[in-house]
């Protein structure tokens, strides 16, 4: 049953969010690896916060170390190449780089 119902908005964005939505060098299935790659290395420091032991302390933030790199490089390439910044990237980076420094907090502080 196709509709042709308009997308549904979820919030309105700022025009730097606009201009990063909008960028068309990666392409769709660019912003789709994107997304999914963010969407996997969440549900890896997820899945390791819950597990129990030290070694999965230290995959927490391995992973948690993996997102803050991968969260610094899409930041470079809105800063460097699209010249517009998404304030939901930037609060995705620094939830990201709390989540870096709570997770290694934890890894070194409470290693059993």
């Amino acid at each position: 049953m196709a509709t042709n119902a308009p997308p549904v908005r979820l919030a309105r964005l700022t025009p730097g969010a606009q201009a990063v939505a909008a960028l068309r060098a990666f392409g769709r299935r660019h912003r789709t690896l994107i997304t999914v790659s963010g969407s996997c290395i969440t549900a890896a420091i997820l899945a390791a916060l819950l597990a129990p032991g030290a070694d999965a302390k230290l995959a927490a933030a391995t992973f948690a170390l993996i997102g803050f790199g991968f969260s610094a490089w899409l930041t470079y390439l809105e800063i460097a190449r699209i010249h517009a910044i998404c304030q939901w990237c930037v609060s995705s980076a620094v939830l990201m780089a709390l989540l870096l420094v709570a997770t290694v907090t934890r890894a070194l502080r409470y290693p059993t």
